[in-house]
């Protein structure tokens, strides 16, 4: 999962609206890390810290899913 994050933040500064969009949304934190920067994070994460992080989560809601009727 984290090699699928990364590398689609790579693929960001590939054309210039992923570049413009990437800023755009991160004008309002503190401070704006680069996709490199970001990428470089993600991959510090361990696996013990996403165990961790999965165990404050709780289920919101629950959908269930049927067949309609068809027209044919």
């Amino acid at each position: 999962a984290k090699l699928y994050i990364t590398d689609s933040y790579r693929t960001v500064c590939d054309f210039i609206s992923g570049l413009d969009t990437w800023y755009l949304c991160r004008t309002f934190f503190d401070t704006i890390p680069t996709p490199e920067e970001t990428s470089a994070l993600i991959n510090k994460v361990t696996r013990e810290e996403i165990i961790e992080a999965s165990k404050k989560l709780s289920l919101c809601a629950v959908y269930y899913l049927s067949g309609g009727e068809s027209d044919e």
